[in-house]
C-alpha cells in the first residue's frame, strides 16, 4: 500500500505564457489572405470579441472550398489551431486541416508540437488534439461500428499511444 506522500502528484498541462488570443489573432490575420478568405471587420470596442470566431469560420470555409489545398497552408493552419485558447474552437481549424491534409498528418504535426514545442505549444497541441479524434459510426440500429469507421480508428492507434506518452511526459516535466 502506498502512502499519500509516495504518490507522484501531476500538475495540469502548463497554461499559456503569452496572451494566446493575441497570438492566435496574429496568425489568423496572416492565414486569412493566404487561403483567400476575406478578413473580418474589427470588433467594436464595447462589444465582446468575436473577430476570431468569424476568422476561424472564414478560414474553414476557404480551406473546405479549395479543391487541393496548397502545401503552404498547412503550417499556418496548424499554428493557428495550437494557438487557439479554446479546444472547442480549435476544432474549427483542425477539421478543415484534416479534410485538406489528412488526419494522420495533422496528428503528426500536433505530436511534434507536444514533443518539441514550448510549454504554451504543448498545452495548445493537447487542446487541439481532441479535434482530431475519429468519430465512430455505427451500423443502423446496432452497436456495431461500421467497418470503415473501425478501420479508421485502428489506423490511428499508434498515434494515440504516442500522444498519451508525450502528454504524460509533458505532465512530468511541468511537475518537476
Amino acid at each position: 500500500m502506498t502512502s499519500e506522500s509516495d504518490r507522484q502528484a501531476f500538475k495540469p498541462l502548463p497554461g499559456r505564457t503569452t496572451p494566446s488570443s493575441t497570438a492566435c489573432e496574429a496568425v489568423l490575420r496572416d492565414l486569412l489572405p493566404l487561403v483567400g478568405a476575406e478578413i473580418p471587420a474589427a470588433d467594436q470596442p464595447d462589444v465582446k470579441p468575436s473577430w476570431r470566431h468569424r476568422a476561424r469560420r472564414a478560414v474553414g470555409k476557404a480551406v473546405a472550398a479549395s479543391e487541393a489545398a496548397p502545401e503552404e497552408w498547412f503550417e499556418p493552419l496548424m499554428r493557428a489551431a495550437v494557438l487557439e485558447p479554446d479546444s472547442g474552437f480549435s476544432r474549427e481549424l483542425v477539421k478543415p486541416a484534416i479534410t485538406a491534409f489528412g488526419r494522420r498528418r495533422v496528428q503528426l504535426a500536433l505530436l511534434d508540437y507536444l514533443d518539441t514545442g514550448t510549454a504554451a505549444d504543448v498545452a495548445g497541441a493537447a487542446r487541439a488534439w481532441h479535434g482530431t479524434e475519429v468519430q465512430i459510426a455505427y451500423e443502423p440500429g446496432s452497436r456495431t461500428p461500421t467497418p470503415e469507421s473501425l478501420a479508421e480508428w485502428e489506423e490511428g492507434s499508434d498515434l494515440r499511444e504516442r500522444y498519451q506518452h508525450l502528454r504524460d511526459r509533458a505532465e512530468v516535466r511541468s511537475a518537476g
